[in-house]
């Protein structure tokens, strides 16, 4: 076996990691679990799956997983099925499957919550570009009433967020909402600035 470090390199590391874990959660929800880990991934490895391969990303509705064909029945061989995340036992759909879910929706409106998202998603752009952001989610329903967020988009005529400083932190008064064409035209000019003064 291959030395790392001084200590033996165990070339199943991440599909043990991923059985210990899968089991654990089977374990905890209360449910039997009778497959040994030579089994499981005997058995993944016949559905085409490399569960020893470091996984990263989000886990994707068309991922595959595990189910049993007969809940009443543990998990075990001759037991079990593969099908997707997005699909319940016997390839049900779930009850919550492509479903909106207001119950659990923080902005218990839809059309604030459609905003919600995108507020989220500016705030970590503002954190990434390490801008100075004062925008709360309040601010931002007074900065796009609903008839302006109707209008946004990425055509040059669609409303878009800009700061009238664009040296200034992003707060409720230093934003305009301008055509997506007009914001490019205030970044463009203000790069050209950067660089002059870059060059004296």
């Amino acid at each position: 076996m291959e030395e790392l470090r001084g200590r033996p390199r165990n070339p199943l590391k991440w599909a043990k990691r991923r059985y210990n874990d899968n089991r654990k959660r089977q374990i905890a929800a209360g449910n039997e679990f009778k497959i040994t880990f030579e089994d499981w991934y005997a058995w993944w490895l016949a559905q085409g799956v490399e569960k020893n391969v470091r996984h990263t990303g989000p886990m994707l509705a068309e991922y595959l997983c595990m189910t049993r064909i007969d809940r009443n029945r543990p998990f075990e061989l001759g037991n079990i099925m593969a099908t997707t995340q997005g699909k319940s036992n016997l390839g049900i759909p779930s009850r919550s499957y492509g479903r909106p879910r207001p119950q659990v929706w923080i902005e218990k409106d839809p059309i604030q919550h459609k905003k919600y998202e995108p507020w989220l998603r500016f705030k970590a752009q503002c954190a990434f570009r390490d801008e100075e952001c004062d925008i709360t989610f309040e601010d931002w329903k007074t900065i796009w009433p609903d008839e302006l967020w109707a209008q946004r988009g990425r055509h040059a005529d669609n409303l878009a967020m800009t700061r009238e400083d664009p040296e200034g932190a992003w707060t409720l008064d230093n934003v305009i909402i301008v055509t997506r064409r007009e914001q490019l035209q205030r970044a463009s000019a203000f790069r050209q600035l950067v660089n002059l003064r870059k060059t004296k």
